[in-house]
């Protein structure tokens, strides 16, 4: 598995964050047009077209949240981390994906790509509307 970890900046409270991070509600104002949730199962839709599921694995309030994906494609994790010399909160995205040998180059591990980075930009960003943060 190949992880992919991002850290951004939000200036924003830890609880109205983290509730954005971890309920259907908030997760709809930024990360899919529409969630859904039953037990542990989230379900992810985009465009009414595109559906996914995950698995809520972990959840410490106001610190982390972590799901994988029930397609097999990988886990994502939202923490929430305190920067040590100006106490700003830091928002660290960790994205797990499986990939195929052919997906690799010389065993190495795998580099985000701008696509990437620009994807998880955008969602945050929209994250930082949704919440009124910086």
């Amino acid at each position: 598995m190949d992880t992919i970890k991002l850290d951004f900046i939000i200036g924003s409270s830890r609880s109205i964050l983290f509730r954005n991070l971890s309920t259907p509600e908030g997760l709809s104002d930024w990360f899919a047009d529409k969630v859904d949730i039953v037990g542990n199962k989230f379900i992810f839709e985009w465009d009414e077209e595109e559906q996914r599921e995950a698995e809520l694995i972990y959840k410490k309030d106001n610190e982390e949240i972590h799901f994988k994906w029930l397609d097999g494609e990988g886990e994502f994790k939202f923490i929430l981390d305190k920067d040590g010399m100006t106490n700003e909160l830091i928002l660290v995205v960790e994205e797990s994906f499986y990939m195929d040998d052919d997906d690799q180059v010389d065993n190495e591990q795998y580099m985000p790509d701008e696509g990437d980075l620009a994807l998880w930009e955008k969602l945050i960003s929209r994250l930082r509307i949704s919440i009124g943060a910086r």
